[in-house]
């Protein structure tokens, strides 16, 4: 860290630091998607060879949904800015009419842009109705009202709670009574200090002007700091709407909640997997073989050859069929008595001991549909049912005579054991269908409540998936013939702060997923809940700062042998480890420096050049000053302090990386850089720190801007070069990594590994018992048929 002494060096030093102070990240507009595929369509016009006519039509049609694009999120008023939302709707309906690709995904991306924006104008429309027609007054001028939302919290602030005096009390109207229930205001509202009704009743206008206001500094934000603060705002207002409607809910309002959510919390994670990624987990046999007591007889089953699975369309749950022969024999219990209860049956019995065999050929389709609220299984049965009769002729006198006498008048054993089959096997036929029916009732719902309690440890209800640390909730379900697809909001599992989703939808080009398994992640919104969730825990509670060295090492060691991380250090801690470090290694890259927790969790965004800004706020960072650095100063110092301590208010940190994935998929290749490192906030400043950590000296304006401008100078154009192993996918690999869109969303692509074994997930195996031949004319074995789960 060199000073210099010169004019010109002090100015540059000085320009230098109020740059990196002043500098932003741009913001990617909110309709980017849709300029998107406008820009393809005129791309597809000029190579398409469409006439001049044609294409200037066109031209000038997407012309006007720009100019409408950027004029509502400039506009002042939210009647202005309703009005051109309604434009768009005009023009996407107008889309709708021709019969063209690229119009037909301009219109789908508008669409999809414009539906969440067009419900919260509407509703704001409506809930600004509803509270001027609510009893009471407004401010009486605009200038008072002005001065009264300005005192007033705002909409990210914490809940503003009414006092009892303000609560809704009427006892003359009744509890359910719009004037009762629709007086409570949201946080971020102000009341003036007049009656009851005036006062929830500017509360509510104060509310609506705010996030009105909200609305236009989102849309309108040209940098991603300013996009970052309006959707706090946003958010803020949102959790204060959803807090009070939870109390006193109100049909406006809660219109409105409803359409903030949609235009601010979509899933931030997509996780498509094929049919060949799932068949090894899902494609199993649904026929054991075992033996049976149901309804006092005795089946022994065996399983015949799988005959089929598959996915299945499903918007509910992930559906897949299993279909399997099943073969199933079952000697009768109590026959003899059975035939004894007809008249003509017990003549026979005096002669004849009566035995029957049931043979089922099955044909077993378990179709199941995997839920965020468990696993069900639908069994279907084609039972193929047949049966052998025996008689055997009773010893004795009596018996005896008997046969003869009736095998004189034409009723010999044979005839008698026709006669039988014929009056007994539509019956048995029936029985054994209803029991295979009710069987595999049975069995099908004891194998899925076994599966679901070895699930619930996962799905744990409330649409929420935790596997240790993590947490997707707001979780979705859907499948057709090709693919599942899993969709949630990606948390740190153990928080109960808030949460964010994607405030943009996937990118077109993400429209299709690519085989194998794919993995869309929204990038800034994912890593804002995680270290958010991981802020708020009980380890990170624990944590100070962090004294981190860092010693390069020599040859080809890898980088991390040289690094050496210390919890909670002491500032004498920090000293004798600049003092290690110096004595170890001349190298500028050797530092030891000791980084404060912020005081808040840092958040993340993506600008419109898709790189990852990072913000935090109330940091402080004690690095070595130079030697003789009170010397060297710009002004001198009256002694030569031993650290810089950065006390850093707010700071925006951009860093722009690729992804390429190596060996196979074994590892990952990151290469990257810091772009930019700015700071603001007037509580930013640099202290000189001495032998103990009182002996602090504040740098003069001079001073701090330099020392700012060489910390960002060292930061900005730092190099990542580094190699992350995937050992922990676990017989996948990584086959893919997009680089990262300027909406946030970035996508990973994996391949199961052939290397690997496919793992067997306990509770999906339902049997190991290899295909058997196909059934025989008469198999030896014939199932009553069950599906088995």
């Amino acid at each position: 860290m060199q000073w210099v002494r010169s004019r010109a060096g002090t100015a540059g030093i000085l320009g230098l630091g109020l740059c990196v102070m002043l500098g932003a990240a741009p913001a990617t507009s909110t309709y980017h998607q849709v300029v998107q595929r406008i820009d393809e369509a005129k791309q597809a016009l000029t190579e398409g060879g469409s006439g001049a006519e044609k294409a200037g039509d066109w031209g000038t049609f997407f012309d006007a949904v720009i100019g409408e694009l950027e004029a509502q999120a400039t506009a002042e008023t939210a009647a202005d800015r309703l009005a051109h939302l309604e434009r768009l709707g005009r023009m996407r309906d107008a889309l709708a009419t021709k019969s063209w690709g690229p119009s037909d995904r301009t219109r789908a991306a508008l669409a999809d842009w414009l539906e969440p924006r067009l419900g919260v104008a509407r509703a704001l429309r409506d809930l600004e109705s509803a509270v001027a027609e609510l009893p009471g007054r407004l401010a009486g001028d605009a200038d008072e009202a002005e001065t009264q939302a300005g005192e007033g919290p705002g909409a990210d602030e914490p809940p503003d709670r009414l006092d009892e005096d303000s609560e809704p009390a009427d006892e003359e109207v009744e509890a359910s009574d719009p004037t009762v229930d629709d007086r409570a205001a949201p946080e971020g509202s102000h009341a003036a200090p007049v009656d009851r009704d005036s006062a929830l009743k500017q509360k509510w206008a104060t509310y609506v002007d705010r996030l009105n206001q909200a609305v236009r500094d989102y849309e309108g934000a040209e940098s991603v700091a300013d996009r970052l603060n309006a959707s706090r705002k946003l958010r803020g207002g949102l959790a204060s709407l959803r807090q009070t409607q939870a109390s006193y809910p109100w049909a406006p309002a809660q219109a409105l909640s409803a359409e903030l959510d949609r235009l601010l919390d979509r899933p931030n994670v997509q996780v498509v997997a094929d049919a060949g990624v799932l068949s090894p987990f899902l494609n199993q046999y649904v026929v054991n073989p075992e033996v049976i007591y149901f309804k006092g007889q005795t089946s022994y089953v065996q399983p015949g050859p799988k005959t089929g699975f598959g996915l299945m369309d499903s918007a509910d749950g992930i559906a897949f069929y299993n279909s399997q022969w099943s073969y199933s024999t079952t000697p009768v219990n109590n026959f003899q008595q059975q035939v004894a209860q007809d008249p003509q049956g017990r003549q026979a019995t005096n002669m004849y001991y009566f035995g029957a065999t049931i043979y089922n050929t099955n044909h077993v389709t378990a179709t199941a549909v995997l839920t965020p609220d468990g696993l069900f299984v639908y069994p279907q049965n084609a039972p193929n049912v047949s049966a052998a009769f025996g008689a055997s002729p009773k010893a004795g006198f009596g018996p005896g005579l008997t046969r003869a006498v009736a095998g004189l008048i034409g009723y010999d054993r044979q005839r008698i054991l026709s006669e039988l089959q014929q009056q007994a096997l539509p019956q048995i036929r029936a029985e054994t269908a209803q029991g295979t029916q009710e069987l595999a009732a049975i069995k099908s719902a004891e194998q899925a409540g076994q599966i679901n309690s070895q699930i619930r440890q996962f799905l744990v209800g409330n649409r929420t998936l935790r596997f240790q640390d993590f947490a997707m909730t707001e979780l979705a379900f859907a499948s057709n013939p090709t693919a599942a697809y899993i969709n949630g909001v990606l948390q740190w599992a153990a928080d109960g702060g808030p949460q964010v989703g994607a405030d943009f939808p996937q990118p077109p080009e993400f429209a299709r997923p690519d085989s194998g398994l794919t993995l869309d992640v929204h990038l800034n919104s994912v890593l804002t809940n995680l270290a958010a969730g991981y802020f708020r825990s009980d380890q990170a509670s624990e944590v100070e700062n962090l004294l981190v060295k860092i010693v390069p090492p020599e040859g080809e060691a890898p980088p991390g042998e040289g690094l050496e991380v210390v919890q909670n250090a002491s500032y004498e801690d920090l000293l004798k480890a600049i003092e290690d470090v110096r004595s170890q290694s001349d190298s500028p890259e050797a530092v030891a420096l000791r980084v404060s927790k912020p005081g808040e969790p840092p958040a993340f965004a993506v600008d419109s050049e898709g790189n990852l800004v990072v913000f935090v706020r109330d940091l402080t960072i004690e690095v070595p000053a130079p030697e003789d650095f009170g010397n060297r100063g710009l002004f001198g110092f009256a002694s030569s302090p031993r650290v810089l301590r950065f006390i850093i208010e707010e700071a925006e940190i951009t860093l722009a990386a690729d992804f390429e994935p190596q060996d196979g998929g074994r590892t990952v290749k990151v290469v990257g850089q810091v772009e930019s490192v700015t700071y603001g906030g007037a509580g930013t400043t640099v202290v000189a720190v001495g032998d103990t950590e009182d002996d602090t000296t504040t740098l003069n304006l001079l001073n701090r801007s330099g020392a700012l401008g060489v910390l960002a100078g060292k930061l900005q154009g730092q190099d990542v070069d580094t190699s992350v192993p995937t050992d922990q996918l676990q017989g996948f690999l990584i086959s893919s990594i997009s680089d990262l869109d300027p909406t946030g969303w970035m996508r990973v692509v994996l391949q199961r590994d052939p290397t690997q074994p496919v793992p067997s997930p306990a509770g999906l195996t339902t049997a190991t018992t290899p295909a058997a031949p196909a059934p025989a004319a008469q198999p030896a074995l014939v199932p009553t048929g069950y599906a088995a789960q």
